[in-house]
């Protein structure tokens, strides 16, 4: 600020400008700067404040007044050197005044530069300090080339390929042809049973289903393959082929690993078997029998629990009584009219009768008559009949009517016995009589021919 009362603000550009007059506004400038607000850098060979004196240093370096001599002083910028800041770092010098050293490694070439200290790399090495081989793949300078080794290594700097054991030709890409191995195909397969050698290692390759040093042992169980190299995935108990891998199944399994049980139709090996088992029985998934269900028997559960016997395996004893029938499944019995319970061993209840003692007895039976459990007809006592037991027996058909019951078989066989008899008489009657009309017959012709002889004599 400046003026009176300081109400007035300095133009000028502080970057540049050491002080702003406090009466005048004046902007006094740093050295090598000049304008009105000190906003002009000073022309080549000019320093100072505001340019007015001559500067020797080169361009770029800044020019500043010894304390002592009063004299020009250069103060050079990175990467050069001298009183008058014209000349370049010594090699293996960088930065302000060329102090700095510049690394030194085997990758790099020449030396940095004199004012970043950036090394160049010598081909085949990487990194702000050259000490990285280039990375896999790449080779040359700046790593810029693309290696094409398929089963080796690639020489950072050459890009020839170091081929893995087992491997050979330029971009390693062909195996060690058969009874050779190692490094370059150098070394020769010493297996006497099998000809062909592991490329890399030079162990003997076993056939499928063979391992040892000279192959002569089988595969040991659970595994299978060259050399028995793979391990079997065979489950439940499954044995597996030495030489294909392949599962053979146990009893009740099946699948390419033997992990899933039989469908509920089939058993056996594989289960390549057909199950028999009807009527809801269970197959046994291993051998095939029927597990039956309730109420139901034989080898393939087609036949049903005798009438006495119910439950699985019909060892149940039915307890039906009164000729009941027995439920084969769970034992329930099935009552006949007239009879209910549990086990069908108690009377329709008074007034009811029927299967299950549904039905009602709507007769108006009397005389203390009761109704049938069976069919709900009216049971007369002794002395009544009719539909309703409304009518009175005589005491003589009440007796007749008693001992009917005991005689009637002897009653139908004595009408039997009277019929044969009628019929015997009635033939002899009818003989007889033909045979007195044939003898009365006989007779008279006899008596007219006798009369006949007779007159003819007289004549």
């Amino acid at each position: 600020m400046f003026g009176q009362q300081c109400r007035h603000r300095c133009d000028c550009d502080w970057d540049n400008t050491e002080s702003c007059d406090h009466v005048t506004g004046h902007c006094k400038c740093k050295n090598n700067f000049n304008g009105f607000s000190c906003e002009s850098v000073c022309k080549i060979g000019k320093t100072s404040s505001n340019c007015n004196s001559n500067c020797p240093c080169a361009r770029g370096a800044s020019c500043t007044k010894s304390f002592f001599t009063k004299r020009a002083k250069c103060r050079c910028p990175v990467g050069k050197k001298g009183e008058t800041c014209d000349k370049p770092c010594d090699n293996g010098r960088y930065g302000y005044g060329c102090k700095e050293r510049c690394p030194k490694h085997k990758g790099i070439v020449g030396s940095c530069d004199p004012e970043t200290g950036e090394v160049s790399c010598a081909p085949g090495f990487s990194g702000p300090i050259c000490v990285h081989p280039c990375p896999d793949g790449k080779f040359g300078e700046d790593c810029e080339n693309t290696c094409e080794c398929r089963n080796g290594e690639c020489h950072h700097v050459t890009g020839e390929c170091i081929c893995q054991p087992g491997w050979e030709g330029s971009d390693c890409s062909s195996q060690c042809p058969a009874g050779r191995f190692g490094l370059r195909c150098s070394q020769k397969c010493l297996c006497q049973s099998v000809t062909e050698c592991d490329p890399q290692t030079g162990r003997c390759l076993c056939p499928p289903g063979k391992t040892g040093p000279e192959c002569e042992s089988d595969c040991p169980k659970g595994r299978w393959g060259n050399d028995c190299a793979r391990e079997c995935e065979c489950s439940n108990g499954a044995e597996c082929d030495p030489q294909t891998g392949h599962c053979s199944c146990s009893h009740g399994y099946t699948g390419h690993k033997c992990d899933l049980v039989c469908p509920a139709d089939k058993f056996g090996a594989d289960c390549s078997q057909q199950c028999e088992c009807k009527n809801g029985a269970e197959c046994d998934s291993v051998s095939g029998n029927c597990s039956c269900a309730a109420g139901w028997s034989g080898a393939d559960c087609s036949e049903s629990c005798p009438s006495d016997t119910y439950g699985e395996g019909c060892i149940s004893r039915c307890l039906c009584e009164n000729g009941a029938e027995c439920d084969p499944v769970d034992g329930a019995c099935n009552c006949p009219a007239g009879w209910t319970g549990r086990f069908c061993n108690e009377l329709c209840s008074d007034n009811t009768w029927g299967v299950d003692c549904a039905n009602e007895c709507l007769l108006n039976c009397t005389n203390e008559a009761s109704c049938s459990n069976e069919d709900g007809s009216c049971l007369c006592k002794d002395g009544f009949e009719g539909e309703l037991c409304e009518l009175i027996v005589s005491p003589a058909a009440s007796q007749d009517g008693s001992d009917s019951g005991s005689s009637i078989g002897g009653v139908i066989a004595f009408v039997v016995f009277a019929v044969i008899i009628a019929a015997i008489a009635i033939g002899a009657f009818l003989f007889l009589r033909r045979r007195k009309e044939e003898f009365r017959v006989s007779e008279g012709y006899s008596k007219t021919a006798t009369s006949e002889v007779a007159n003819g004599a007289a004549i």
